[in-house]
């Protein structure tokens, strides 16, 4: 039996009427989950285990549903080795639905060959079937061809072939009981020889349930140029329709597009949902779509996804140097605003109006009788070194100079509203997640420790990239682990509501689109009146 959390935080509900958002959990996010040093934070941070930080767990800080786990980042595709070091992905809560994606970005990225890849279809498949509720079957990206990193694929027709090879061995030896196969859709263009219709027509025999029965692949995935185009997706979901290789009778009842959740494309995705559910009456029917970025933002820039003042954005982790203006249980303005004017030793200047109703605050006299209310006034920036007071009014005029702005984002690595640093990252944050527990234990002292950066090497391994030999396992500058497992569960939690809520918005300004969609999908002529829908 898991924690009772605010039922706003629980955020299943949104898959119930919008298209579903998996977020794609990077690997080293569950292995830090085994480490000692970890384990030994989270208790002193006042946590009950790792599995606060998985929403995936009862457990979790806030609720939800659905992830999505790539065998291409995977720390291991060995099944018991898997268990261990993806311990929170097996012993998620019963109601989760885990999409487990295949590997062939890594071909597009020229880290596994076609080759080398069909020679991993019955690893990766046993992975998939033990890990996973729905795989994506190994397809060969037709990016891959214009992909610099990808040199040995030439040809549409190459990537073609070496899927086909990889569907051929699935069909024939997948279990459809541990996991629903999803057929892949690629393109370089939508018509053509090189097109997504072409490659619709090459494939879809694997969700022929009249030719495969049991072992036939249960829906669709669209990926590259398909899922980015929405003619593509349109024009080849009627040609599925018009197939039979969609609905109840078919079992073909999911399409995911692979790596895009902008609010709104799922606001596109939600409206198709909408309509394919009318036309094929049937509710359970699920468009489904995926995003590192509340996963990858952390890993590799430090940035996590926050809600402040001035909505959500991405935001940088707070620096060591962020505490160095901190003094107590209140950030040091005055002492910011002080090294910026020391650095700074040209006049201050402000207007009249303001300057009268806060010269109080400098320690000398002012005559400003002569002076117009439009006038401005320069104040030579040694008088005011001294006058803590008056800086921290000046504080609010300055965060506007773009001068203070860069001095700002160059010395705290962040947003230059530097009172939103505390209540952003520290304070808004825990309260986003809904948990006294986050909010009480990330006081300034173990805040500190969640985001002290790691040293860089010296000697042989500072010269080298290869980061095997660091003692703890992190690299040079980066987040303690501890740091980056809070920063990415908020960022997680943050991310959903943005897309859901970005989602919603969206939607309300085409209210008769899924209808329309509806209509177009099913007319005799689709592609036409697909055409001259406005689709957002």
């Amino acid at each position: 039996m898991g924690i009772e959390i605010d039922p706003s935080l629980d955020y299943r509900h949104w898959r119930k009427d919008f298209a579903s958002v998996f977020p794609a959990i990077h690997s080293s996010f569950y292995a830090y989950s085994k480490r000692d040093d970890v384990f030994q934070a989270i208790k002193e941070h006042g946590f009950r285990s790792f599995d606060q930080f998985n929403y995936l767990s009862d457990e979790g800080l806030f609720r939800y549903d659905a992830a999505l786990y790539s065998a291409g980042g995977a720390s291991t595709l060995d099944v018991e080795r898997s268990m261990v070091n993806d311990a929170p992905l097996y012993r998620r809560r019963k109601d989760t639905t885990v999409i487990s994606d295949s590997g062939g970005f890594q071909v597009y990225q020229g880290i596994w060959t076609p080759d080398e890849y069909h020679g991993k279809r019955a690893e990766i498949l046993a992975w998939q079937e033990a890990i996973s509720d729905i795989a994506i079957a190994m397809d060969v990206p037709t990016g891959s061809v214009h992909s610099d990193k990808a040199d040995c694929i030439d040809s549409f027709e190459e990537c073609l072939t070496w899927t086909k090879l990889n569907c051929d061995w699935l069909i024939q030896n997948r279990d459809p009981r541990k996991a629903r196969m999803l057929n892949v859709m690629q393109g370089l263009s939508v018509d053509g020889p090189d097109g997504a219709l072409a490659w619709y027509e090459a494939i879809k025999g694997y969700c022929d349930r009249s030719k495969w029965g049991e072992q036939a692949f249960d829906g669709w995935a669209f990926g590259g140029m398909a899922v980015r185009n929405r003619s593509a997706i349109l024009r080849s979901v009627a040609r599925m329709l018009r197939d039979g290789v969609l609905g109840p009778d078919s079992n073909q009842r999911w399409i995911h597009m692979l790596g895009i959740t902008g609010p709104e494309d799922v606001a596109f995705f939600t409206l198709l949902q909408r309509a394919l559910r009318k036309v094929l009456k049937d509710d359970g029917f699920t468009v489904s779509c995926d995003a590192s970025n509340p996963n990858s933002e952390m890993g590799k820039r430090r940035q996590y996804y926050a809600e402040g003042a001035q909505g959500i954005k991405l935001r940088k982790a707070l620096e060591m140097e962020f505490f160095d203006y901190h003094g107590g249980d209140t950030p040091d303005l005055a002492q910011f605003v002080r090294d910026w004017v020391g650095m700074h030793p040209d006049a201050l200047t402000f207007d009249i109006g303001w300057f009268r109703d806060h010269m109080e605050l400098l320690d000398w006299d002012f005559d400003l009788s002569r002076c117009a209310e439009d006038d401005e006034i320069e104040i030579g920036a040694e008088f005011v070194q001294d006058s803590p007071d008056f800086l921290l009014a000046a504080y609010d005029r300055l965060v506007e100079v773009p001068a203070f702005k860069a001095f700002a984002v160059e010395r705290l690595n962040a947003h230059p509203g530097f009172v939103e640093f505390i209540l952003d990252r520290v304070v808004d944050s825990a309260k986003a997640l809904g948990t006294s527990a986050l909010a009480e234990h990330l006081t300034t002292e173990n805040y500190w420790k969640l985001v002290e950066m790691k040293s860089p090497r010296s000697g042989a391994a500072a010269a080298t990239d290869d980061d095997s030999d660091v003692e703890d396992g992190t690299r040079p500058d980066r987040l303690t682990p501890m740091g980056y497992i809070v920063h990415t569960c908020i960022s997680q939690e943050i991310y959903l509501r943005y897309t859901y809520e970005g989602a919603a918005a969206e939607i309300e300004k085409w209210p008769e689109l899924a209808d329309e969609l509806a209509d177009a999908l099913v007319s005799e002529t689709p592609d036409t009146k697909l055409s001259t829908l406005l689709v957002p």
